[in-house]
């Protein structure tokens, strides 16, 4: 759709490194997640700022 002409937002809980590298596991990914980095969603999916 057309894209929208307000930043958009949204809360989710961040998710420390060692959880957010398992998710990804599970996913099929190998990634390491460095500790500059901050994970954040929900472990099931849920809300993006695109809903």
């Amino acid at each position: 759709g057309p894209l929208p002409s307000v930043l958009q937002e949204v809360s989710v809980p961040i998710i420390n490194n060692t959880a957010c590298e398992a998710m990804y596991r599970n996913a099929g990914f190998i990634e390491h997640i460095p500790h500059i980095f901050i994970c954040a969603g929900w472990r099931k999916g849920g809300y993006d700022s695109c809903e």
